[in-house]
């Protein structure tokens, strides 16, 4: 082993011994030791590395577990599978692997040695825009893939204020939502101000570092930007005018209310073809930039025009200066619902032909505390989720409820 990658290996090792514990996503609990090859992927920010560390210094010997970021410039053309190999000879036995989609050809290599060495352990993070998200053939059969989404208003609870708030399933929630409307306002004093408060500022771990509100943010919109030119462009062979283009479409997005796309207005906004738009989307979605929604019934395709877009979550709208209150409040209940396949026998939020959602047949309005009931009114599995209202009766569910889905 050189001087070089012993070195790294140091500086590996030092993350892991500083990395704090008393903050721990779920995720940390779900990966285990004795699994050969699991992959983390998600967005920038939501806590990937972190999760690598907090798991070595937890789960691990750290006599024998290996920390280091495929970014770094030691890392060339093919040395990938050597590393491996001069590691393992000094007794290495599980590799964590940080940021491999910055790395070319990583899985070529991870399959090599995963084929090679039996008895070595892998874990991976890679963004949610790459290749390695696409069920690359190399590594389907042989990895376990976790996806990290942004908090949930319930984690952010625990990680700020170390409250332990209930988790539902949806159709628990439509079911008991009086009783746990009850139960929440026993446990906080306003849920309506705390749930508000998350959708400005808690969907990302960093929140965590810096109470200054403006910072937070202005780091959140410097995430996005960085995320379009560090992965999206690499992800997508983009250039860089079409970086600048992703951008400016992102602004665009930012500016609706929710933003209904027409896409031969977008093109010529943006100088580009339609297919190109089309293609655009699917990047930033990847990038977890934000949220297509479908109408119910259709199959989403890659080149077709979906029902809204939405950013990805409500921090991110309020980093990008959305302004407009009920793409901000349909940006949190989108946020709280779509990733929770596993809750629904559809497994998908999809745009309603009556209310602003559907979920398993079930029909959801999205408003303020003084929204009416005149838009669903005569469907049999209706309810108004409401922002401001911190009681569940009737038909109406509280907002911050939602919150509680993960």
């Amino acid at each position: 082993m050189d001087n070089s990658l012993l070195q790294l290996v140091d500086f590996g090792a030092a993350r892991i011994a500083s990395v704090k514990m008393d903050h721990k996503r779920s995720i940390v609990q779900e990966l285990r030791v004795d699994d050969r090859l699991q992959i983390i992927l998600g967005a920038r920010g939501v806590g990937k590395t972190t999760c690598l560390l907090q798991f070595a210094k937890g789960y691990l010997d750290t006599n024998t577990a290996v920390y280091l970021s495929l970014d770094d410039g030691y890392f060339g053309a093919d040395n990938l599978i050597e590393v491996v190999d001069d590691l393992r000879l000094e007794g290495y036995t599980h590799f964590i692997f940080d940021e491999v989609h910055r790395y070319k050809n990583w899985s070529q290599q991870i399959k090599v040695a995963y084929d090679r060495y039996p008895s070595l352990y892998f874990l991976l993070t890679g963004s949610s825009v790459s290749k390695l998200s696409e069920g690359d053939a190399d590594l389907s059969r042989r990895a376990i893939r976790l996806s990290l989404e942004v908090l949930s208003w319930r984690e952010w609870m625990l990680l700020n204020q170390q409250m332990v708030l209930p988790k539902y399933t949806v159709r628990e929630l439509i079911k008991n939502a009086e009783r746990y409307s009850e139960e929440i306002t026993s446990l906080i004093k306003d849920p309506v101000k705390s749930f508000r408060a998350y959708m400005r500022r808690g969907c990302y771990p960093y929140a965590l570092e810096n109470q200054d509100e403006t910072r937070y943010l202005q780091r959140l919109r410097t995430s996005a930007m960085t995320a379009i030119d560090v992965d999206v462009v690499p992800a997508g062979n983009a250039s860089t005018e079409t970086a600048r283009k992703l951008k400016r479409l992102l602004v665009l997005i930012a500016a609706g209310s929710p933003y209904t796309i027409k896409i031969n207005t977008v093109a010529n906004q943006l100088a580009t073809s339609r297919n190109q738009v089309y293609q655009m989307l699917d990047l930033l979605e990847g990038a977890r930039l934000i949220r297509r929604l479908w109408m119910s019934g259709k199959t989403p395709k890659t080149l077709a025009k979906p029902e809204k877009i939405y950013l990805n979550n409500p921090n991110l709208a309020h980093a990008l200066a959305v302004s407009d209150v009920g793409h901000f409040r349909e940006c949190a209940f989108i946020t709280c619902t779509q990733p929770l396949g596993d809750l629904f026998s559809g497994g998908e939020v999809w745009a309603s032909k009556y209310a602003d959602f559907e979920i398993d047949t079930i029909h959801f309005e999205v408003g303020g505390s003084s929204k009416k009931n005149k838009q669903i009114q005569g469907l049999k599995r209706a309810y108004r989720v409401l922002d401001g209202e911190p009681k569940a009766f009737s038909n109406v569910i509280p907002s911050y409820l939602f919150g509680c889905l993960s």
